[in-house]
């Protein structure tokens, strides 16, 4: 007798799906409220220019939820390899691997 049925592991995943997009919708809030909090953009300018951090985890995290419903969550948006978990877990939301998420130095090859 099968003690872990196909349909459980359906049933994990699909959890484990759930969790990831309340996680990444919490992100959102919070981002989203940081940045409705802020004064209008002609009170402090400095305000906003601070803010941008906010508005770049915004769009990453829109973007996650994006690729999450398509099924596409986890792979680098550069070079389609999976993101590994640990560099996911203390950051759902990223969208490209550590690798293509560097830029290219000076001693980048070709340079």
């Amino acid at each position: 007798m099968d003690d872990f049925p196909a349909a459980r592991v359906g049933e994990a995943a699909d959890a484990r799906i759930a969790a990831l997009r309340d996680e990444l919708q919490k992100y959102r809030r919070q981002h989203e409220d940081a940045l409705t909090a802020l004064p209008p953009r002609s009170e402090d300018p400095v305000l906003h220019a601070l803010a941008a951090p906010s508005r770049e985890v915004l769009h990453q995290v829109n973007a996650a939820l994006r690729r999450l419903a398509e099924g596409r969550y986890g792979r680098c948006i550069s070079c389609q390899r999976p993101i590994p978990a640990k560099q996911l877990k203390p950051r759902p939301y990223l969208l490209e691997c550590l690798a293509c998420s560097i830029p290219p130095g000076p001693l980048a090859k070709g340079s």
